[in-house]
């Protein structure tokens, strides 16, 4: 299955509910308004294929089919996509699974803060898999705290295990955490960039300084929002190890170590308090 016929695939599937079977059809017959006819009432068979046309027409302009149906899944949870915020990539959930799993059975009550949450999906990972948690959401775009707000009340999350704040980085966050984590912006804006992220917020995409100040203010201001023992966890991109070894060692973190992803690339940063 092609690329395109495999996003057509799960549009029908997650925003249209089709069955397997009725996907199967939908690849061997072009007519369209009959197999709806089939599938859904008479009065909305209409408005559906008019919806229809235009998802297709959005997949063949490369537009991510995740914000085609409008949500994506993220460690078994649903993460809607209704405002403009960074779309949740399987990297990141493969990573933040893996730093969580490790620190679920810690009885402690611990505090988090998810720095830069866009959509919200690594603190609604940590408050799913970790019962003791309480979880600050902190972003600078009012975008991505409305869309993290939605997700936390679609995934049922009590109101007392977590708070949102709009802050630049650190600039409006004034307490101290056991574990901060972040998937910063690190695209350089300079580089050679993909179509398909035209369709996501360049705020959450891209960082100045070949994509390395934000990730690099994240690391120095980390000691101070950091209680003892605490630790930090940030995605940057693979090809920036050397860039922050070099700053983490000039300013005299002795405790860090990289970590590599799914698909075996050094992706994220662990740095000790």
């Amino acid at each position: 299955m092609n690329k395109d016929n495999n996003n057509i695939y799960w549009l029908l599937k997650d925003k249209y509910n089709f069955s397997e079977p009725e996907i199967l059809k939908f690849f061997q017959d072009s007519d369209y308004i009959r197999l709806l006819r089939q599938k859904f009432p008479r009065n909305d068979v209409e408005h559906t294929y008019e919806n229809l046309k235009h998802d297709l027409k959005r997949i063949k302009n490369e537009e991510p089919v995740s914000l085609v149906i409008g949500w994506i899944e993220f460690n078994g949870l649903t993460i809607n996509l209704n405002y403009p915020v960074l779309i949740p990539r399987p990297e990141t959930e493969y990573w933040v699974l893996e730093e969580v799993k490790k620190i679920k059975n810690n009885t402690s009550k611990l505090s988090f803060l998810d720095l830069g949450c866009g959509s919200g999906c690594i603190g609604l990972t940590i408050l799913k898999y970790i019962p003791n948690s309480h979880v600050t959401f902190s972003d600078i775009s009012t975008d991505a705290m409305q869309q993290t707000i939605e997700n936390l009340k679609a995934n049922n999350f009590n109101n007392e295990r977590f708070n949102v704040i709009q802050s630049d980085i650190y600039k409006d966050i004034n307490e101290k955490f056991d574990y901060i984590f972040s998937n910063p912006p690190y695209v350089n804006p300079e580089g050679n960039i993909p179509e398909s992220l035209n369709f996501e917020p360049a705020v959450a995409l891209y960082s100045k300084n070949y994509g390395l100040e934000v990730p690099l203010k994240v690391i120095a201001g980390s000691g101070s929002h950091l209680n003892k023992n605490g630790k930090l966890f940030m995605e940057f991109g693979e090809m920036q190890t050397q860039e922050i070894e070099q700053f983490v060692i000039k300013n005299n973190i002795n405790n860090f170590k990289f970590h590599k992803d799914q698909f075996n690339r050094t992706r994220y940063l662990e740095l000790s308090n």
